[in-house]
């Protein structure tokens, strides 16, 4: 009972945190092209990842997370009802089981 019980608030905080990222990409794809934090998202680093680090970008979740490339992701993003929507949609499908990839 306990477990269930569980196992329902884990796939609740799980699905917030997805929307969450989501919002929050589509509020940095919106934002003009000399933002540092915009340039941070399409920009590459050079070098290797410290030790103890997800070897997976901010790239690479939104990526996993919309099913699109990031520049297709951030042409979207610029369009706020219909990025919405296709939170929404991801969302749906993600819970389902879907792997967006």
């Amino acid at each position: 009972m306990v477990g269930a019980y569980i196992d329902k608030v884990e796939k609740k905080k799980k699905k917030k945190n997805i929307q969450e990222k989501k919002h929050y990409f589509g509020h940095i794809a919106r934002r003009l092209p000399s933002n540092i934090d915009k340039l941070k998202l399409v920009g590459k680093v050079e070098g290797k990842r410290p030790r103890c680090r997800s070897p997976r970008r901010w790239s690479d979740q939104v990526k996993s997370l919309t099913g699109l490339p990031i520049t297709e992701a951030i042409k979207k993003a610029e369009d706020r009802t219909g990025w919405k929507a296709a939170i929404k949609i991801a969302t749906k499908l993600l819970e389902s089981g879907h792997n967006l990839q």
